[in-house]
């Protein structure tokens, strides 16, 4: 297992999201997002913060632990 912080980082990333995605929809009212063209309401909002919110960790995760190996 060459980078074991992955395999925790991962389902910490998936939590996380979570977290964050629910304690915004909690302290918020009607959620509307507008991106690219696209918009979106209801119950489509929380999904694309956490597919945004987790892409963000992980992307986090990949540039701080693993190293840059050129």
């Amino acid at each position: 297992m060459q980078y074991p912080a992955i395999f925790l980082g991962i389902p910490w990333a998936c939590g996380g999201a979570s977290v964050i995605v629910l304690m915004f929809d909690q302290f918020s009212g009607e959620l509307s997002f507008k991106a690219l063209g696209f918009e979106f309401k209801g119950a489509a909002v929380p999904a694309i913060f956490w597919v945004i919110c987790f892409l963000a960790i992980i992307v986090a995760l990949r540039l701080l632990l693993i190293p840059n190996t050129q």
